[in-house]
C-alpha cells in the first residue's frame, strides 16, 4: 500500500485528503475534507485491484443498496468515484474507537457486548432482507461511540483476493483473517451465512478474550479455517456453559447450510442457552426473600414457586427462592449503580407539582399537607436548572397520594406519570429522534433517549436497560424517586409505568408494546425497580 499511504495532502475527486486513518492490504481510509469544510472518511482502493472501473461500478451498486437499508448502525456510502485510476468511496466521518480498540483495552463488558451485537444483528437482518451481504464483519470495521451506539464502517467493499492465492502467497497480508468464512477462503461467493460465521468469531473472541485460531501467518490461519476443528470456548473460559459451546460451534460450521440462518437466530439461541444452568438457592420459608447478587453460576430465568407448609410438628421444608428480576439483570451484565443522593432538577420537580395539582383536583391541599409540602400551596416551586429538592420529596408525594386517594391512588399516579412523561420528552427532546429500522430498534432508541433524559434529572446514571430478545426489553431504575424509603406489599411504581408508556407513544410504538413492572423496589426494599417492555400480538 505504498502508493495509497503517500496520498496524504493530495486531492481525490473533490476531496482533500488530510491524513491516513488506517490501511489494510488493498485499501486505505483517509480523513478528508469536502466542500464547505465537511468532514468525510474516504476509502481508496489499491490500483492493483482496480486496473479498470469494474470495482467502482460494483461499489456504486452496493452504495445504492446501502441507502435502501437506511439503518442507523450502517454508515452509508455517499459518493463513489474514480480519479486518475484511483477508485474511492466516502462515508460520514465519525470520531470513535473501533471495537478492535476496545477489545485490546479490555473495555468490552457484557453489557456493551450485547448492545453492540444486538444493533449489528438488527442492521444485518435488514441488509440481508434486501440481498446485501457485509462480507467484512470484524472488530476493526465496527465503530462504537461513547453512548454505546455501534456503526458498521465498511459494508460490501470486500476483496475477493482470497482463495488459494492467500494460502500460497507469503507476502499476502490480511487483517483478522479468521473472520473470513470457509467459503470466502475458497473464493466462493459469500451469502448471509458468511456474516453469521463472522458474528460467531466475534462472540468467541470477546467471550474468551483469545483469537479463534492461533497462527503466525495468514496462510496458517486460513488453513485452520478450512481444515481445523472449532476450539471449545468453554475450555478457554471456564465460566461459559457447554450450551454456549454448542451455539458457537453451529455458528462456525464449515458448511454454510449447517449454520444459523440469521444473526438474530444465533443471538436468540445464545441467550436461551445461557439460561439453562439453574442452580436455585434454598432458604427457610420464614426467611424474607431478598434480591440475590449476581451469582458465579448461571441461575436461570425466574419461575413461579409455591411455598408449601409442612405438617405440624415437623419443621417447614426449605423451598427454592426465585431469583429477582434485578438479580437476573446483574447476571446479564447490567451493573448495579448507587445513588449519591444528589438533588433533583427543579424543572422536573416543578413539572410533577404542576401536573400533580391537576390530577389531585380539590384534594391537592390534603396531598401537600400529607407530603409535608404545605409551602407550595401559596408558592410556586422553582422551575429552573438548579437542584434544591431530594428524592425523598417525591416518595413522600407518592405516599400522600396513596393516603388521600386510597384505592383510587394507582390510577391517579398513572395519570401523573403519563402527563409528566409527555411533557418531559417534549421539553428535553424538541425534535423527534431518528426512529428507523425494525420495531425493536425503535424501542431501543426510545428507551435510550428517555433514560438519558431521566439521568439528567438526577445528574447520575441511575437507569439501565437490556434487550432480552426481539420481543422484550428490561429496564432497571435504581434509587427510584418514588420508591426511596417506601415499603409496600404490592407493586406501586404506577408513575413510571405510564412514564415509559409515554416514551413509547412518543416514538409511535404504544399500540404494539406494553410496559409492566416486573419487580418493585418498595416490595424488595432495594429502592430499585425493574420494568419489562414487551411486544404484544404477533
Amino acid at each position: 500500500m505504498v502508493e495509497i499511504e503517500e496520498l496524504g495532502g493530495s486531492t481525490v475527486g473533490s476531496y482533500q485528503l488530510v491524513r491516513c486513518l488506517g490501511h489494510g492490504t488493498h485499501t486505505a481510509v483517509y480523513r478528508a475534507t469536502g466542500s464547505l469544510g465537511s468532514q468525510w472518511a474516504l476509502k481508496v482502493i489499491d490500483r492493483q485491484l482496480e486496473p479498470d472501473a469494474t470495482l467502482a461500478e460494483l461499489l456504486k451498486r452496493e452504495a445504492s443498496l446501502c441507502s435502501r437499508v437506511d439503518h442507523p448502525a450502517i454508515l452509508p456510502m455517499y459518493d463513489v468515484g474514480r480519479d486518475d485510476h484511483v477508485t474511492f468511496a466516502t462515508a460520514p466521518f465519525l470520531e470513535a474507537p473501533t471495537l478492535d480498540d476496545l477489545m485490546a483495552e479490555g473495555r468490552v463488558d457484557p453489557d456493551l457486548l450485547w448492545n453492540v451485537v444486538s444493533q449489528l444483528a438488527d442492521a444485518l437482518d435488514r441488509a440481508h432482507e434486501l440481498g446485501l451481504v457485509c462480507r467484512v464483519l470484524k472488530p476493526n470495521n465496527i465503530l462504537v461511540d461513547t453512548s454505546g451506539r455501534a456503526y458498521l464502517a465498511e459494508f460490501g467493499v470486500a476483496s475477493r483476493r482470497t482463495g488459494p492465492m492467500a494460502l500460497t502467497s507469503p507476502g499476502y497480508s490480511l487483517r483478522a483473517p479468521q473472520y473470513l468464512a470457509p467459503e470466502q477462503v475458497e473464493g466462493k461467493e459469500a451469502s448471509r451465512r458468511a456474516d453469521v460465521y463472522a458474528m460467531g468469531v466475534l462472540l468467541f473472541e470477546v467471550l474468551t478474550e483469545t483469537p479463534l485460531f492461533s497462527g503466525r501467518t495468514v496462510g496458517e490461519i486460513l488453513t485452520a479455517t478450512l481444515n481445523g476443528q472449532v476450539p471449545s470456548a468453554r475450555s478457554r473460559n471456564g465460566r461459559l456453559t457447554r450450551e454456549v459451546d454448542q451455539v458457537l460451534r453451529r455458528a462456525l460450521a464449515k458448511d454454510p447450510a449447517e449454520r444459523y440462518p440469521t444473526v438474530w437466530a444465533l443471538l436468540d439461541d445464545l441467550i436461551g442457552m445461557a439460561q439453562l444452568d439453574a442452580t436455585p438457592t434454598a432458604v427457610e420459608p420464614s426467611a424474607p426473600p431478598e434480591p440475590l447478587p449476581a451469582p458465579e453460576q448461571d441461575p436461570g430465568p425466574p419461575a413461579a414457586v409455591e411455598a408449601v407448609s409442612a405438617p405440624e410438628p415437623a419443621a417447614p421444608e426449605p423451598v427454592p427462592v426465585v431469583e429477582s428480576a434485578l438479580g437476573i439483570l446483574h447476571r446479564m451484565g447490567v451493573q448495579e449503580l448507587e445513588s449519591h443522593d444528589l438533588p433533583v432538577l427543579n424543572s422536573f420537580f416543578a413539572s410533577v407539582m404542576r401536573h400533580g395539582r391537576v390530577i389531585a383536583e380539590r384534594q391537592w391541599p390534603r396531598v401537600l399537607e400529607a407530603a409535608g409540602l404545605e409551602q407550595y400551596l401559596t408558592v410556586e416551586p422553582p422551575d429552573d436548572g438548579d437542584r434544591s429538592v431530594t428524592a425523598a420529596t417525591f416518595s413522600r408525594l407518592a405516599d400522600a397520594f396513596e393516603q388521600v386517594f386510597a384505592a383510587d391512588s394507582p390510577e391517579r399516579l398513572r395519570a401523573l406519570g403519563r402527563r409528566v412523561g409527555d411533557e418531559w420528552l417534549r421539553t428535553t427532546q424538541p425534535k423527534p429522534f431518528r426512529m428507523m429500522g425494525k420495531p425493536e430498534t425503535k424501542v431501543a432508541d426510545a428507551l435510550y433517549v428517555f433514560n438519558q433524559s431521566l439521568d439528567r434529572v438526577r445528574g447520575e446514571h441511575l437507569h439501565a436497560w437490556k434487550q432480552i430478545d426481539k420481543r422484550q426489553f428490561w429496564v432497571v431504575h435504581y434509587a427510584n424517586l418514588f420508591a426511596v424509603g417506601r415499603r409496600r406489599p404490592a407493586k406501586s411504581c404506577h408513575f413510571w409505568v405510564t412514564a415509559f408508556e409515554a416514551a413509547l407513544r412518543w416514538g409511535g410504538l404504544a399500540n404494539d408494546w406494553a410496559v409492566e413492572e416486573a419487580e418493585c423496589g418498595t416490595v424488595t426494599g432495594t429502592d430499585a425497580c425493574v420494568f419489562t417492555v414487551e411486544r404484544v400480538g404477533t
